[in-house]
């Protein structure tokens, strides 16, 4: 059984404007963007670790070179209709914001989604085996996320004081002001920084009511900021 039950990491996401999107992209399209996000998913699922796991076994025994992979195997990954739960040990907290990072960045730039969630930490049980998630972290992840009304996965104090152990800290993390907040135009390309602004534009100049709207001119402003924080020299 992949049963993960310790003290990790959990970041929750939940995909804005879902229901509005039905009107937008279309049924057939929001199954088409679940399915890329299933797909990434599946790169952590159970089935791929043990075809990776025998993979880095038969490495080892040809070229007697250990296989380090530890990192990738203590990711867990769910999906649940419009939201997403992504796990890992507290020494394991770079890779975990890293791939919470991509999924939101994707999510903005290929589909023109914003995402809003929290990030937390305590005692957890990820089991993807079961499709299990259970824990008071997830629980104060979505506590989180529902008290913030903009596009940004809200980092909890905790997090923010494991956080600081990291060389990365200042890429990882970004202060926009009120909170601390996950830097998700860290370790981005410029083309994927100028598709996502694109989109913000676009929805900028569309007919979204004041109160959707000042969502995107919050990531609008941010955005720009979240890169050049994370590519200071």
């Amino acid at each position: 059984m992949n049963q993960n039950t310790s003290i990790r990491i959990v970041a929750y996401v939940d995909i804005l404007g879902w229901k509005h999107a039905f009107d937008t992209i279309g049924h057939k399209g929001l199954v088409d963007i679940a399915t890329k996000i299933s797909v990434q998913k599946a790169t952590f699922s159970p089935k791929q670790k043990k075809i990776s796991k025998e993979f880095e076994n038969q490495l080892e025994k040809q070229h007697g070179i250990p296989q380090n992979n530890g990192r990738y195997h203590d990711i867990c990954f769910s999906f649940f209709s419009d939201c997403f739960a992504i796990s890992a040990s507290p020494d394991n907290l770079d890779n975990l914001f890293n791939v919470t990072k991509w999924a939101c960045i994707r999510l903005l730039g290929d589909d023109g989604l914003l995402t809003r969630g929290g990030i937390t930490i305590g005692e957890f049980t990820h089991d993807m085996s079961n499709d299990i998630t259970v824990g008071i972290p997830l629980n104060c992840a979505v506590d989180i996320e529902k008290s913030t009304k903009m596009p940004r996965i809200r980092v909890a104090d905790e997090v923010v004081v494991l956080a600081k152990k990291s060389p990365a800290y200042e890429q990882l993390i970004y202060d926009d002001g009120e909170c601390s907040v996950l830097n998700i135009a860290n370790d981005v390309q410029e083309d994927w920084l100028s598709v996502s602004e694109k989109q913000i534009a676009k929805a900028l100049n569309s007919e979204l009511g004041a109160y959707e709207k000042c969502k995107w001119k919050y990531i609008s402003e941010h955005l720009p900021r979240m890169y050049t924080n994370a590519n200071r020299s």
